[in-house]
């Protein structure tokens, strides 16, 4: 299997480490093979602010605040 560079990154992907596991498919099938049945309803969270305060930022390096 051919390993993915991303940069600094390198290494199989997580299709291809599946395979090496034992799946047997193609990552289409691997994929939906991820997506299991619909869980039960958790608790109502509690209130959160009205939306009205939050001002975003940006920093140098991109991260969203």
């Amino acid at each position: 299997m051919a390993q993915v560079n991303l940069g600094r990154v390198v290494g199989y992907s997580a299709y291809e480490i599946a395979v090496q596991e034992g799946f047997v498919g193609t990552e289409a099938e691997w994929l939906a093979s991820l997506k299991g049945e619909d869980g039960n309803q958790g608790p109502a969270g509690s209130k959160g602010d009205d939306g009205t305060t939050f001002t975003p930022s940006v920093s140098a390096a991109g991260v969203i605040s």
